[in-house]
């Protein structure tokens, strides 16, 4: 398989672990730069056979239209999709789905609010109520301006609900419905990269995968919440989201492990 691996990634602390485990597995690949929000290559390739990307998500247009193979990965990547088939183990199990100028008044005035597709219009946040009604007022102006490109539509579905405490966040790499890497990238609320997992967040991990994987090849979230003392570890754990493999942060995930698992799949 090809690889196609933006430069901009270089921000990313296991980009060279990415490249090195390239090489080290004799995998062709070339890298790329793309002016962000472009959808262009620079330069431009277009390979013959398997290609995957590692970049921006405003790519995967360009990987479809040239019928690149995984190319870029984000079916079923729909947090709609992911609170109906796992239920009671999402974080925001209490959430609801609905377009963006229609979210509703609830009895807590802090709320979470994400788009329900990976499609990056805007990361998942928490908000006031006076702070969304600021927000849809002027994204609904903007979208009725004549020629406007806003990315973020007064349609776009997204998902919404009450704030759950949160002490540390997990990333794991699922390929082909296993759960082959993981990292925590936060603690207490702030950045914190850690290639140490303990056994019982990764065995929840992938229980998960086990009831249910949006396609061959994703990355999943699961955060530790906050519970009385006593819980069990796995009641503690629920899942955040699902993302591209194809963006995903890295952090101090095995990209060595990514490549080989990718490399196996049957696409």
């Amino acid at each position: 398989m090809f690889w196609l691996v933006q430069e901009n990634f270089k921000d990313e602390p296991k980009y060279q672990e990415l490249i090195d485990a390239l090489v080290r597995q004799d995998i062709p690949y070339a890298t790329f730069k793309s002016i962000p929000f472009s959808g262009v290559m620079e330069p431009d390739y277009n390979p013959e056979g398997n290609v995957i990307l590692m970049g921006a998500t405003s790519l995967k247009n360009l990987c479809r239209e040239r019928g690149f193979l995984p190319g870029y990965i984000d079916q079923n990547l729909d947090q709609s999709i992911f609170l109906e088939k796992y239920g009671e183990r999402m974080l925001n199990k209490a959430a609801k789905v609905c377009d963006f100028d229609k979210v509703e008044k609830q009895e807590y005035d802090n709320f979470f609010l994400r788009p329900v597709l990976d499609g990056k219009q805007f990361s998942g946040m928490k908000l006031t109520w006076a702070q969304y009604v600021d927000w849809r007022d002027r994204v609904v102006a903007l979208n009725g301006e004549e020629n406007s490109f806003a990315s973020l539509k007064p349609g776009d579905r997204v998902l919404y609900g009450p704030l759950v405490n949160i002490h540390e966040e997990y990333r794991f790499f699922v390929i082909d419905g296993k759960v082959i890497t993981g990292s925590r990238y936060k603690r207490g609320g702030k950045i914190q990269y850690d290639a140490h997992v303990d056994d019982f967040i990764r065995e929840y991990a992938q229980e998960c995968c086990d009831i249910w994987v949006p396609n061959k090849a994703f990355t999943l979230d699961i955060a530790v919440i906050d519970k009385p003392e006593g819980t069990p570890p796995k009641e503690a754990l629920a899942i955040i989201e699902g993302n591209s493999v194809n963006s995903s942060g890295m952090y101090q995930c095995d990209m060595g492990k990514v490549v080989a698992a990718l490399e196996e799949v049957k696409w």
